[in-house]
């Protein structure tokens, strides 16, 4: 196969992110097709004439209707003109935002003091959650008479998220996963809401019991997790106003103002003046990357070992100490017990790499010691072996740790050997409850936000046509965790990613120490390996790369760089069946999921678990065809091309535009191939 000619000395990278793609897939920030009509129902516009009465400023927006494909209808903000970067949409003074201080300073305060072990900061993890759930419905059974009627009013009834999805629609997600954090989270809210109910019950003169029901628990429940505001501010806040703004993937933002009579004003507050910017200084800017809060927790399922094989490994542990400790132990049984340790104390057992490093080392010094035994090794080159596989585990160290910062990109204070963490799993016991002499603090320990206007934002790079749809970024999510916070999905999310779960222990080759050793230590039984979507997964292919090293048969140069380019390939073909087999058990094709979207039968929650899925597809079919044009630079490598012929375009595999893309997406891999190859 011959590569093209591609003229890339004018291209502009930034251009081509997949980053950007996805932008004009869904065409963010422009004119909005789906845009109905400004829509103003009486009760919102009553509440938001009085936010204006009382200082809050809307810029440049107004309350409109969109649709989805299948022309369901949902709220969200319009701009009524331009909007450029840097400009102020939304500003709303300090004292027009509820906050739990304001639900301590209330006639609840006593309830509160009377209940600890719910509402004390020092024993409850969610008290401020619970403070205001209990303060927003005592403001709503005040009616008129409660100031924040307004907001009470204009908290829609009509949303919720993932966990209050009935069965058969939880039965539509392709995620086994978040299905099972769905159903754990939801029966943490019943009991919740059991114990807010019965404390309410109590108190029956201030707390109406025709208001502290379950449909109104749940119903504030939702709004304080779908709608709150936490971190820069002293407390959970809500915030009137900014919860008309639907979520994407822009660089919208929160910032405070203070006055300039404010003791607390930064020295260095300053806020620019909006300016227009050409669609080439947009494509010129490096978009934002990474995925907050996408860490996928494990689950007991995980560390499901079977008892009795753990418990007759500690029973023969406990008699192979006693047998060393009565028995002298000779040098060379002695030297890899020393390795042993070696691995035990120095390598972290719980990243993609190391298990199968250890595998290797493993067999091949089972092998020695059989060999040793048998009399077919002498004692000096048993002795030179181990020596060499000691000075090799010092430099697998050395490069391992190197691998997580410069490939992973993690930090020196993430670094951890995690399996001293996760053996507490299998004593866990129930944490104790904080203790403190003081439940509550005082009146005067209870801080004030220290700004003056809350204010939200355009970003530097942000910019709205007239008639656009204008979002907040509410955070870096995937479509499954915005299931879980938000009870939406996106299209062409770019920080979508697929968790794939790798039940690697059947690569170990049946190492009876090892096996028995990640059981105790509880190392989870699988490996979850991510998927992004703006990125290559290298960690992926490192880990199909690891499975095929051998020891002896390959150098460790071979296990942390692209140097053996038959080992590159194993790799990158185990990906690519790896990919396939994930495409054939999806129950839809791609093709019957977008035309699903636009079937006006599918139920709201019908239609953000068919995104869901449809995205998942979208993401893993690119990492797919992008790992066959990695196969082919390779092949063209091993037949002698120099590596800059190597990346031209592959005709037969993607055009001119998926060339460029395709380029940016692999770059980091490609970037380590020009490391050992030019």
């Amino acid at each position: 196969m011959e590569p093209a000619e591609t003229e890339t000395s004018s291209t502009n990278n930034n251009r081509y992110t997949i980053g950007k793609y996805l932008r004009n897939k869904k065409k963010l920030k422009k004119k909005d097709s789906s845009f109905v009509r400004e829509e103003m129902p009486p009760k919102l516009k009553v509440y938001l004439e009085d936010l204006m009465s009382k200082g809050a400023k809307m810029n440049k927006l107004a309350v409109g209707k969109f649709k989805l494909k299948n022309g369901l209808e949902y709220p969200g903000m319009v701009a009524t003109e331009d909007i450029h970067s840097d400009q102020i949409l939304m500003e709303i003074p300090r004292e027009m935002l509820l906050t739990t201080r304001q639900a301590w300073f209330s006639p609840l305060r006593s309830i509160f003091q009377e209940n600890p072990d719910y509402f004390s900061p020092n024993r409850a993890y969610a008290w401020e959650d619970r403070m205001l759930m209990v303060f927003l419905i005592y403001e709503h059974s005040r009616g008129k008479d409660s100031p924040w009627y307004h907001l009470l009013e204009n908290l829609s009834r009509d949303i919720d998220y993932v966990i209050f999805w009935p069965e058969e629609e939880l039965e539509l997600l392709e995620d086994e996963s978040l299905v099972r954090l769905a159903r754990g989270t939801r029966s943490s809210f019943e009991e919740e809401a059991q114990k807010f109910l019965e404390i309410a019950k109590k108190y029956p003169d201030i707390l109406k019991e025709e208001f502290f029901t379950y449909e109104n628990v749940r119903w504030i429940y939702i709004h304080l997790t779908t709608r709150c505001f936490g971190k820069y501010f002293e407390y959970v806040t809500m915030v009137p106003m900014a919860e008309l703004l639907n979520h994407e993937c822009t660089d919208v933002f929160y910032d405070f103002r203070y006055n300039e009579d404010n003791p607390h004003k930064p020295a260095d507050q300053h806020f620019d003046d909006p300016k227009p910017l050409t669609e080439e200084e947009i494509d010129n800017f490096e978009t934002s990357d990474g995925t907050y809060g996408s860490i996928e927790h494990d689950q007991d399922s995980d560390f499901d070992y079977d008892q009795d094989s753990e418990a007759r490994f500690l029973s023969n542990t406990k008699k192979q100490l006693l047998k060393e400790d009565e028995f002298f132990m000779d040098e060379v049984k002695s030297k890899i017990q020393d390795i042993k340790t070696f691995f035990t104390t120095k390598f972290n057992w719980c990243d993609t790499l190391t298990t199968s490093y250890m595998k290797e080392i493993l067999c091949y010094l089972d092998d020695l010691e059989q060999r040793y035994e048998a009399g077919k090794l002498s004692l000096a080159a048993a002795r030179k072996e181990i020596s060499s596989i000691e000075t090799q585990n010092v430099f697998y160290k050395n490069e391992i740790w190197k691998y997580y910062k410069e490939v992973l990109g993690k930090a020196e204070s993430e670094i951890k050997i995690e399996q001293f963490e996760t053996i507490k799993r299998g004593t866990k016991k129930k944490e104790e409850e904080k203790k403190s002499t003081i439940d509550f603090k005082e009146d005067k320990d209870w801080k004030e936000d220290k700004f003056d206007t809350f204010i939200m934002k355009a970003a530097w790079k942000d910019q709205f046509e007239k008639e656009a749809q204008v979002f907040f970024c509410y955070g870096r999510l995937s479509n499954r965790l915005m299931l879980m916070r938000y009870g939406m999905t996106l299209e062409y999310n770019k920080y979508d990613h697929v968790h794939f779960k790798i039940p690697y222990i059947k690569y170990l080759n049946g190492n009876t120490w090892l096996i028995e050793k990640i059981k105790y230590y509880k190392v989870p039984r699988i490996k979850k390996l991510k998927a992004r979507r703006r990125k290559f997964a290298i960690e992926l292919l490192d880990f199909f790369k690891s499975v095929n090293w051998k020891y002896k048969t390959h150098t460790l140069d071979d296990f942390f760089y692209p140097k053996n380019l038959d080992l590159e390939l194993q790799a990158l073909e185990m990906m690519k069946e790896f990919y396939e087999e994930f495409l054939k058990n999806c129950k839809e094709s791609e093709e019957e999921l977008k035309k699903k979207l636009t079937d006006p039968a599918l139920s709201y929650h019908q239609y953000f678990a068919t995104v869901l899925n449809l995205e998942r597809q979208r993401g893993i079919r690119f990492h797919y065809r992008s790992v066959k044009v990695l196969i082919e630079i390779l092949n063209r490598i091993k037949s002698g091309l120099k590596l800059e012929f190597a990346l031209l375009r592959v005709n037969e595999l993607e055009s001119e535009e998926q060339y460029h893309r395709n380029r940016v997406f692999f770059e980091a891999y490609t970037d380590r191939l020009k490391k050992v190859l030019l």
